[in-house]
């Protein structure tokens, strides 16, 4: 929504956010998975530098709508004008988001190294995190994409996804050494 709000409304600035998520999100997970060892802390790691990512982007996101106008500028009303601001616009939306969001594709992946180190439950885990992950999902979903739109606006429900990632730092150090949790 933030998106669309900077950029106008259309099919061309949603399908530019959902190629970079879904880019992001894939080098995340692919990042994981090419590791050879990863330690007790990487979950946390992780879950911590997705957070404090998100507050700098939550930072920049009343400058979206100026710095959208100042790419439009930069570029004439003709098909190459239109093709070149949104390889700008993919540029920098990729720039600014490749990290957090990937590091949100990391989770998952994480999580289920984190399972593996019980085998004799991996996969009962297993099916428990595909089923938290699935109504955490829906529950994002309809709660944070429908229903806190009413009540709250589009930085505010950022910051709400600030938070819960936030939580699930927590909740990643909380087998952790005391000095993670603090």
């Amino acid at each position: 929504r933030i998106t669309n709000l900077s950029l106008g409304s259309s099919s061309y600035s949603f399908s530019l956010i959902i190629a970079v998520f879904i880019l992001a999100i894939a080098v995340g997970s692919y990042l994981v998975g090419i590791k050879k060892r990863i330690s007790h802390a990487t979950l946390f790691v992780n879950q911590l530098l997705i957070t404090v990512l998100l507050l700098a982007v939550y930072l920049t996101l009343d400058s979206w709508p100026y710095y959208a106008h100042l790419i439009r500028i930069l570029f004439q009303s003709t098909l190459a004008g239109f093709w070149g601001y949104y390889l700008f616009i993919l540029m920098g939306l990729t720039l600014l988001l490749i990290l957090p969001v990937g590091l949100m594709g990391a989770t998952i992946p994480l999580a289920f190294h984190e399972i593996k180190r019980d085998l004799a439950n991996v996969g009962k885990h297993s099916g428990f995190l595909f089923s938290w992950n699935t109504v955490g999902s829906l529950f994002g979903s309809l709660v944070g994409g429908i229903l806190l739109f009413y009540i709250l606006s589009s930085g505010k429900i950022f910051l709400v996804a600030t938070l819960l990632a936030a939580l699930s730092t927590l909740l990643a150090g909380r087998f952790l050494n005391r000095k993670y949790r603090i």
